[in-house]
Order: C-alpha cells, then sequence, then structure tokens
C-alpha cells in the first residue's frame, strides 16, 4: 500500500512508483520536506519540497467528507499532479468538529 505521510518534524514519506525507471533514485526519493501556506483563517497551499520531480510542487487543498465509508479526504492539485488521499486511523464519529471545519460545513 503506497500512503503519503506528513510527519511533525517538517518531513513528509512519499509513495514509491513501481515501474519507473530503477535508475533515476534522486527523482523518485520517497523523502521530502513540507510547508503549509496560510492566507487568513484557512490553510490555502501545501509545498512538497524533495527531489522526487513527481511529487514535489506546490498543491492547492480541499477537504471532503465520505459520511458512507466514513472517511475524512484531501484533495491535492497542482500543474503536473492531482491526488486523492483518505486520512488512515482517524475516529471519523469523535472528529466531526474539524471535519466541518475543514470542510467549511458541506455534507456530501
Amino acid at each position: 500500500m503506497n500512503s503519503l505521510r506528513f510527519h511533525s518534524d517538517g518531513t513528509c514519506s512519499l509513495p514509491e512508483l513501481p515501474g519507473y525507471c530503477a535508475g533515476l533514485p534522486e527523482a523518485l526519493s520517497e523523502k521530502g520536506e513540507w510547508k503549509l501556506i496560510h492566507n487568513g483563517a484557512k490553510t490555502n497551499q501545501l509545498i512538497i519540497q524533495s527531489k522526487n520531480e513527481v511529487f514535489a510542487g506546490t498543491y492547492y487543498i480541499r477537504f471532503k467528507r465520505d459520511d458512507k465509508n466514513k472517511l475524512l479526504k484531501m484533495y491535492l492539485e497542482s500543474d503536473q499532479l492531482s491526488l486523492w488521499c483518505s486520512k488512515g486511523l482517524f475516529d471519523y464519529d469523535r472528529n466531526q468538529e474539524l471535519i466541518n471545519e475543514l470542510t467549511n460545513d458541506v455534507v456530501n
């Protein structure tokens, strides 16, 4: 299972990319650094800095609730890549206030 992990120290673990040329380890690094850009009260952008050319970049962030599957989803979009992410190991029922805040109270 591939996952994108954001650590509290500002580092991130990036997904493996099977099928890419094994001779390009720098371009497919599984490590990086991240930071959030705030505009007012909301976080508008995520910046991933890495030698990994696939995941490095600036992303716009959007959250969506999935009540049917009890998941908080995050959509990341840059000029070259779009990702849907699901928050793992997250108590959906106990975090409704946070979910409402992140999704702007939109129930889908």
